[in-house]
C-alpha cells in the first residue's frame, strides 16, 4: 500500500486556499518542511497530525487516506448502489450493502450515516436503536463534514423520540441549526444573476415541499391533532397540500412531486369512503392512479428533467432523489392500499373493479405466488406481528426437533437453509446439534428479530431477506432445505428448482407443519369464533386433518425428489391464558392481518374475557407431520 498523506495535505491545502507558508505558520515550521511532504520526500510528525487534521476539518484517517485513487472509485460504486437501492425502495438491501461497505471502510462517515438511516426505516426501533446510536455518536464524535453531522443529529433525535426518551431527542434536535440560519437561504441573498435565481427557485421547491409534507403530518398524526379532527378536516387539509404544489408547478410538469399527488388523493380517497362519498373517493383514486403512473415513468425513465414553471424553471428533478421504502412500483403500493378494509364499501363499484384489474396487470415480474384462495385475498404480513410472534410462537416441544434428528437432518457437519424462518424458530432451537444454519425469510422484520434473538444467546446463524423464490445461493451449497409453517404460501413452479438447485446430491427437502385441532380442544375452537367475528375472511380455520399418511411423491415434486419418510403425529403442548392469547394474536388472521388496530385491540380484550373463564394452564391438542423429500 501507498501512503498519499503529502499529496492528501497538498490537496486540502489548495481547496482551503492556505499557502504553504501560512500552514508553516500555524503549525510552527517551516514551508521548506511542507515542501517535503508534499512531493513525497519526508512524512509529517505523528505529533502534528491532529493539528493538521483539525486545520482542514477532517479526521487522521481522512488525512492519511491510504490508496485514495483506488479507493475513491470503490466508493463512489458503493454511492451509486446506494442511491439506485434508494430509488427502488430496497431498504434491506441498503442494509446489507452499507453493511458490507463498513467492514471495507470502516471509517467512512458518509457509510456510517446511511447505514443509521437505513435501519431506522427498517421500522422496529426498539431493535436497532442501539446501533443507530452508536453510529450517530461516531459520526458526532469524530466526523467533521458539517451534511452528515447534520444528517446524523436528525437520525439520532427521531430514534430517540421513537423509544420514548424525547428530552434527548430534543437535546440533539437543538443543536441543527435553524431554517433561518440555513446555507441555502443565505445564499439566496450573496449570490446574483443566474446562480442567484437558481437558489432562490430551489428555497422555493424546498419550503414548498416541506409544507405540504408538514400540513399532511398534522392530518395523519393519530397521537396530535390528526386523532381531533374529522374526515372532512383531513380532507380539507391534504387538499391544501396539493393547492401549494398545484400553485409552484402550475404548467402540470410535476415531475418528483407527482410521488406526493399520487399518496395525497389516495388518503383523500380513504377519507371520502369513510364518510361515505363513494364517487369522490373513486374520483380521487383515479387522480392517484395518474400520478403514480407518472412516477413510475419518470423513475423508470431515469433521466433528470427540468420543471418549466416560472417558479422552478432553473432547477432540474432527478429521478435518483425518489427515496422510497417499499419495494415496487408506487401502481403497485397503491394496489396494495386499495386492500384495505375502508375500501369494502367500493369493491362493488364498476369503477374501483377496473382500477384494482388495471394495477394489478401493471404488476410485473411477481415471484409470490397468487394468494387470492387464502382469506379471500387479504393482504397480510408477518412483520406486523413479529413481536409477539417471537415471544409466543416459539411452541414447538422438544420431540418435535428430535424427529427432525432421527430423519438425520440438521445434524453437525451440515449446512442447512431455513426458508421461511420467521423470528428464526428452527434454527435457533436446532442451533445446539451443530449445523451450520442459514435462515431466508420474506418479512425484514421477522428476520431483524431473529438476528437479534440469535444474537443475545451468542449464536452464530446467518440471516438473509429472501422469499423461497427469491433465495440467491450457489448450486449444491446445503445438505438440507427446511420450509416450517410456510410452504403453502411457495409458488412451487419458482421455489422448487431454486431449492433443488443449492442443494447438494442426494440432500433433503423437510418440509414441516404443526396445528392445533379446534375440533378436539373447546379453547381453540372458542379463539377461532372470535377471530372469525373479527375477520371473516379468515380461512385458517377448521383444521381437521386426514392423519393417514400417504407415502406417494407428490405430482408437484416428481422430476426433482421422492419421498423418503413421510409421517404425522399427536402432541399436545401447554399453555397459560397469556401464552395461548399470545399465539393466537400472531396469527394470520388477526396481528398479521389487514385490520386495524382498534379491531384487534378489541378482539384481544374479548379473547382475553374469554380466557379468565379457562384454567391458568391447559394443554391444546396439535398434529404434526413431516415429509422428508431426497433429491434425485
Amino acid at each position: 500500500m501507498k501512503i498519499h498523506i503529502g499529496a492528501n495535505i497538498k490537496e486540502l491545502r489548495k481547496r482551503k486556499n492556505i499557502t504553504q507558508e501560512k500552514l508553516a505558520e500555524y503549525l510552527g515550521i517551516t514551508y521548506q518542511t511542507i515542501s517535503k511532504w508534499e512531493n513525497g520526500t519526508s512524512l509529517p510528525s505523528i505529533s502534528l497530525l491532529p493539528a493538521i487534521a483539525n486545520i482542514f476539518n477532517v479526521s487522521i484517517d481522512e488525512l492519511y487516506d491510504i490508496d485514495k485513487h483506488t479507493n475513491d472509485e470503490k466508493v463512489s460504486a458503493y454511492e451509486t448502489e446506494y442511491t439506485a437501492l434508494c430509488s427502488n425502495g430496497d431498504n434491506k438491501g441498503r442494509v446489507e450493502l452499507m453493511r458490507r461497505a463498513l467492514e471495507e471502510y470502516p471509517r467512512n462517515y458518509k457509510f456510517m450515516n446511511y447505514l443509521a438511516r437505513s435501519l431506522y426505516r427498517c421500522g422496529n426501533i426498539d431493535l436497532y436503536a442501539t446501533e443507530i446510536i452508536m453510529l450517530c455518536d461516531r459520526i458526532l464524535e469524530d466526523c467533521k463534514t458539517d451534511s452528515i453531522r447534520f444528517s446524523a443529529l436528525q437520525t439520532i433525535a427521531r430514534t430517540y423520540k421513537g423509544i420514548g426518551q424525547r428530552k434527548t431527542a430534543l437535546k440533539y434536535a437543538y443543536e441543527i441549526p435553524s431554517i433561518a440560519s440555513s446555507r441555502e437561504f443565505f445564499l439566496g441573498e450573496i449570490l446574483t444573476g443566474e446562480e442567484r435565481i437558481e437558489q432562490l427557485q430551489k428555497n422555493i421547491f424546498f419550503l414548498s415541499y416541506n409544507a405540504g409534507k408538514f400540513i399532511t403530518y398534522l392530518a395523519s398524526d393519530g397521537r396530535g391533532m390528526g386523532k381531533q379532527l374529522s374526515n372532512e378536516e383531513k380532507i380539507r387539509m391534504y387538499k391544501a397540500a396539493n393547492t401549494i404544489y398545484e400553485t409552484i408547478a402550475y404548467d402540470g410538469n410535476y415531475l418528483m412531486l407527482n410521488g406526493k399527488f399520487y399518496w395525497h388523493y389516495s388518503w383523500i380517497a380513504k377519507h371520502y369512503c369513510l364518510i361515505g362519498d363513494t364517487d369522490s373517493a373513486i374520483k380521487n383514486l383515479l387522480i392517484a392512479e395518474r400520478a403514480a403512473a407518472e412516477m413510475d415513468r419518470f423513475i423508470k425513465e431515469n433521466k433528470e428533467r427540468n420543471y418549466t414553471s416560472l417558479f422552478l424553471n432553473k432547477i432540474t428533478s432527478n429521478p435518483q432523489d425518489a427515496l422510497k421504502h417499499w419495494q415496487g412500483t408506487n401502481c403497485n403500493q397503491l394496489h396494495t392500499q386499495l386492500q384495505d378494509e375502508c375500501f369494502d364499501a367500493m369493491r362493488d363499484i364498476p369503477e374501483f373493479k377496473e382500477l384494482e384489474l388495471r394495477l394489478k396487470e401493471q404488476k410485473k415480474g411477481e415471484t409470490m405466488p397468487s394468494l387470492k384462495s387464502i382469506d379471500n385475498g387479504k393482504t397480510f404480513d408477518w412483520g406486523k406481528t413479529s413481536s409477539d410472534y417471537a415471544r409466543y410462537r416459539d411452541i414447538y416441544p422438544d420431540e418435535f426437533y428430535k424427529r427432525i434428528m432421527d430423519l438425520g437432518l440438521c445434524t453437525k457437519g451440515q449446512k442447512v437453509l431455513d426458508l421461511g424462518t420467521g423470528t428464526g424458530v428452527l434454527p435457533r432451537n436446532m442451533y445446539k446439534y451443530g449445523a451450520e444454519f442459514t435462515g431466508a425469510d420474506i418479512s425484514e422484520n421477522q428476520i431483524a428479530y431473529a438476528r437479534q434473538l440469535s444474537a443475545d444467546n451468542g449464536m452464530d446463524i446467518k440471516y438473509v431477506v429472501a422469499s423461497a423464490e427469491t433465495i440467491d445461493f450457489s448450486d449444491n451449497t446445503f445438505d438440507v432445505v427446511t420450509a416450517c409453517q410456510c410452504f403453502m404460501y411457495f409458488n412451487k413452479e419458482i421455489a422448487l428448482p431454486k431449492i433443488y438447485n443449492v442443494l447438494k446430491p442426494n440432500g433433503h427437502f423437510c418440509i414441516l407443519f404443526m396445528a392445533y385441532l379446534p375440533f378436539e380442544s373447546e379453547i381453540a375452537a372458542k379463539s377461532e369464533e372470535l377471530i372469525l367475528k373479527y375477520n371473516p375472511d379468515w380461512n385458517g380455520v377448521h383444521y381437521n386433518p386426514n392423519k393417514k399418511i400417504n407415502s406417494k411423491t407428490p405430482d408437484w415434486c416428481k422430476g426433482m425428489f421422492v419421498v423418503e419418510n413421510h409421517f404425522g403425529y399427536e402432541v399436545d403442548v401447554k399453555f397459560t391464558r397469556e401464552s395461548w392469547n399470545g399465539r393466537m394474536k400472531a396469527c394470520r388472521g388477526i396481528g398479521a392481518s389487514s385490520l386495524n388496530p382498534e379491531k384487534i385491540a378489541a378482539w384481544e380484550n374479548e379473547h382475553m374475557a374469554y380466557l379468565e373463564t379457562t384454567p391458568d394452564n391447559f394443554d391444546i391438542p396439535h398434529w404434526v407431520t413431516m415429509l422428508n423429500l431426497r433429491k434425485i
